[in-house]
């Protein structure tokens, strides 16, 4: 697969808030396209790599090392939230692509990050407030970038943080029902260009 076809990839999973353990976390961890995998008569039979990471995740599993959503369900039905399947995979020294690496510790530490004039995380509160509407609207980001880049980007061809506020503030909708996102075009517009001033200079956005 192609650098721009796997980069498309990642950002069109990578928004999702679960993933079936076996048949899509695993195929992305190992750069694979689960789609794919899904439409082959062998599914992920016969490939020993993958394989052997399904029996280690289900070792993990067992052990309360790698968090499941319904582990009360049979094994092929576990879902697992995509940060905590990065998270198991660095801690397994699985190697990660690093299109999907990048992908998801952006969005990780925007998590960790609070915001101006939101109060810290306090014990039992794994973020704090607003953190979970600057996830949202980075996901929209993404899903925006992936699916109409030609909207995204300013004259010179790079990711215009104003045009992606105003598309997701104009089909918030779409990505999040109804649920009230507190942040407003202008605070989009603020989170999305300080995280593109992070792009190295004579990279690509």
């Amino acid at each position: 697969m192609e650098t721009v076809g796997r980069q498309r990839l990642y950002e069109r999973w990578v928004v999702k808030e679960s993933w079936r353990l076996r048949a899509e976390a695993l195929p992305l961890l190992a750069g694979l396209d689960p789609d794919r995998l899904a439409g082959t008569a062998e599914g992920l039979l016969g490939d020993a790599e993958l394989d052997a990471l399904w029996d280690h995740a289900c070792r993990c599993v067992a052990q309360g090392l790698l968090p499941v959503i319904n582990g009360e369900d049979d094994p092929e039905a576990w879902r697992i939230r995509p940060f905590d399947a990065f998270r198991w995979a660095a801690v397994s020294r699985v190697h990660v692509p690093e299109g999907l690496a990048a992908l998801l510790d952006f969005i990780d530490r925007t998590v960790k990050k609070p915001g101006a004039g939101s109060a810290p995380a306090g014990p039992g509160q794994p973020f704090a407030p607003g953190e979970d509407d600057r996830v949202r609207v980075l996901g929209a980001a993404l899903a925006l970038l992936a699916a109409d880049p030609g909207r995204c980007v300013d004259g010179n061809g790079r990711a215009c943080a104003s045009r992606m506020a105003q598309l997701i503030s104009e089909k918030g909708a779409f990505w999040f029902g109804d649920q009230v996102v507190k942040l407003q075009e202008p605070d989009i517009r603020a989170l999305l260009e300080r995280w593109l001033a992070t792009v190295p200079p004579g990279s690509s956005q």
